[in-house]
C-alpha cells in the first residue's frame, strides 16, 4: 500500500507538470500517507463536489490512496478550475 501511495503522488506531480504545464501540486509528491490538502476554501470545496462530483472533506482533505491513474487529470483540471486556474468550457 505504501509504495502505491507514492506512486499516486509521483503521477500527479508528473500528471500535472507534463499534460497541464503547471507545479501548483508539487508539493502533493513531497507527502507521505493516504491523505493530503488542498489549498481550498469552503466556497471551493463546495465546487469540486457541486461541479465536479469530487468530494473533499472540510479543510480540504483529498484519500490519495482512493485515486486510480485514470482520476489523476480529472483531479487536477477540477482543482485548477475551482482554484481560478483555467476555465472549463
Amino acid at each position: 500500500m505504501r509504495q502505491r501511495v507514492i506512486a499516486v503522488r509521483s503521477e500527479i506531480v508528473r500528471c500535472e507538470e507534463q499534460e497541464f504545464g503547471r507545479t501548483d501540486l508539487s508539493y502533493l509528491g513531497r507527502q507521505s500517507g493516504m491523505f493530503s490538502l488542498l489549498p481550498l476554501s469552503s466556497e471551493q470545496e463546495l465546487a469540486l463536489t457541486r461541479d465536479h462530483a469530487i468530494h473533499v472533506v472540510k479543510g480540504g482533505r483529498i484519500n490519495v490512496a482512493r485515486l486510480s491513474a485514470a482520476d489523476i487529470p480529472t483531479l487536477i483540471t477540477a482543482v485548477h478550475a475551482v482554484l481560478g486556474k483555467v476555465s472549463l468550457r
